[in-house]
């Protein structure tokens, strides 16, 4: 006779025929990428509000400069051209034109005399007004 070894009286536990889960992490995954937040150009977007001149020159008859408003202004509004020189100040000004990314003043000429002569753009709309840093020109 056989005596059963005590590995004999051992039963195996039922197996699942489940595929087994995933061991859990101890990390989490991670996020994708994203590009960083860029503030919203529109002239309507919080921030302080400035007016830039992007060109400015002289033609030998006139002084000229463009110009952007961009921050937390209204739409429309007049952009004045002022041009000063040691004995004179002379103005032009034409309407404000919205766009999606900012305030355009387009070009403005000044006919000035020969010299030299600081620009300065100014954006008005209601109560705001804005000037930008000047820009120094020589008329030939």
């Amino acid at each position: 006779m056989v005596t059963p070894s005590p590995r004999d009286d051992v039963t195996a536990a039922p197996t699942s025929s489940a595929s087994p889960s995933p061991a859990p992490t101890d990390t989490e995954p991670s996020p994708l990428p994203t590009d960083p937040a860029l503030p919203d150009p529109s002239p309507t977007s919080e921030g302080e509000a400035k007016v830039t001149i992007v060109s400015s020159g002289a033609d030998g008859r006139s002084v000229y400069a463009s110009g952007l408003v961009t921050g937390a202004v209204a739409p429309g509004g007049v952009c004045t051209l002022t041009a000063t020189a040691a004995d004179a100040v002379l103005r032009a000004q034409t309407e404000a034109q919205s766009t999606p990314a900012a305030i355009n003043c387009g070009l403005i000429e000044v006919a000035v005399p020969t010299g030299e002569w600081t620009l300065t753009l100014t954006y008005e709309t209601g109560s705001t007004r804005l000037d930008s840093e000047p820009a120094t020109v020589r008329q030939q």
